[in-house]
């Protein structure tokens, strides 16, 4: 009994082995006026349809992989102010490409973001083969003043 419990040990260590982490950028950019007021209808632009300049992406996320899919609901890390909080947000398709929405401008707001201030979100796959286990998304931001200053 115990050889047969040493082999399940084996068993569950060589599958560990193969798990991996792969960790993409879903955006980075400069906000504008409407991702901060939260009388913009539309929210966060995370993707474009044809060509998105502000994150470099390409044709509705062809460079995730996989690709995001919308509707769908994100669990959002926030690591700032040296707590861990998780947001919840919605990921709509407009005719013009992919925002967040429900969620997004909680965030915003609380995070007092305005006009000029670069959020970045990443997606983390947890990966065993080529199967995805778990995604993480990760979100954090730069204030305007900081990115200006030439200083911390």
């Amino acid at each position: 009994m115990s050889e047969e419990d040493h082999s399940n040990e084996d068993d569950n260590y060589s599958q560990s082995d193969d798990k991996f982490e792969k960790t993409e950028i879903v955006v980075h950019k400069k906000l504008v006026k409407s991702e901060v007021n939260a009388l913009g209808k539309k929210g966060l632009r995370v993707l474009n349809d044809a060509y998105d300049s502000t994150s470099g992406a390409r044709g509705g996320g062809d460079h995730l992989n996989p690709p995001l899919v919308a509707p769908a609901t994100l669990l959002v890390n926030d690591e700032s102010r040296n707590q861990h909080r998780q947001w919840t947000m919605s990921l709509v398709e407009i005719n013009e490409g992919m925002y967040l929405k429900k969620g997004w401008y909680f965030f915003a707001y609380d995070h007092g973001l305005k006009v000029g201030d670069t959020v970045t979100i990443e997606r983390t796959l947890v990966m065993q083969n080529s199967e995805v286990l778990d995604t993480i998304y990760d979100i954090t931001f730069k204030r305007a003043e900081e990115s200006s200053s030439g200083s911390n």
